[in-house]
């Protein structure tokens, strides 16, 4: 069944990756964010993380990152940690998995305390080949291990469920979410037993904001599903054997 399935997804992929392309240029009428893509919250000892990828990080609804996931991601952990928090984002629609690697190696990643990743919408979408998935996760991974502190945890957040945005309807949305479940096994069994990385189930209600995309207050809920396993991740680095 898996197999028959692959080789269904396999055809389909040319007509998927042309769909996705249109609904890109239909997606740059929503608001989203365009200022400092990074959030402060003042405190000692402040935490540094990355937020990149696509999708959720994206903050489409909102016009600030102070409103989108980053701004919320960075209130949530300096309220657990009774630290500050410093959220910095890299992201735009097309950062598929297969850049990532790019990115964080362009990037400067000895000074980040946790790297949190939110790719996969996209590649679900396109219907991206389970061996290229398998690839290109294992080299964003590898770029962080070769160029950011050897205590740096990476929390890789699964694909959500494309229920909730209004233009993934009917047999296409049925396909992009079997997909994305299988994109999602791929990434929990290649990190299960990584030392420095872990797949982090991201399972929002799927339910819409009226008329906006996301709003504010999505966000904070979404929020509240990452900061736990960030805030576990951040307390082990501390109490391991190096030091932040």
């Amino acid at each position: 069944m898996l197999r028959l399935q692959r080789m269904t997804h396999a055809l389909l992929r040319p007509s998927a990756r042309v769909w996705h392309a249109t609904q890109l240029d239909r997606w740059r009428a929503i608001p989203r964010p365009h200022d400092d893509p990074i959030v402060d919250v003042p405190g000692d000892d402040a935490d540094r993380v990355l937020l990149i990828g696509d999708g959720a990080a994206c903050g489409y609804g909102v016009v600030s990152h102070h409103l989108a996931l980053a701004g919320a991601l960075a209130r949530r952990l300096a309220h657990a940690t009774g630290r500050g928090a410093r959220v910095e984002v890299v992201t735009h629609p097309r950062l598929f998995v297969g850049e990532l690697k790019i990115e964080l190696e362009r990037l400067e990643l000895r000074g980040m305390d946790a790297i949190v990743v939110t790719t996969g919408i996209g590649d679900a979408c396109r219907l991206t080949s389970i061996r290229s998935w398998q690839h290109d996760v294992r080299g964003a991974v590898d770029a962080v291990v070769a160029h950011a502190r050897r205590d740096t945890p990476v929390l890789w957040l699964g694909i959500p469920s494309v229920r909730a945005i209004p233009v993934f309807r009917g047999v296409s949305a049925r396909i992009i979410e079997h997909h994305a479940a299988l994109l999602n096994r791929q990434t929990r069994m290649l990190l299960d037993d990584h030392p420095r990385a872990q797949f982090v189930p991201f399972e929002p209600d799927p339910h819409r904001d009226g008329e906006r995309h996301r709003s504010a207050a999505t966000f904070s809920r979404w929020a509240d599903l990452v900061t736990p396993s960030l805030h576990r991740a951040l307390d082990e680095q501390v109490e391991g054997p190096v030091a932040k």
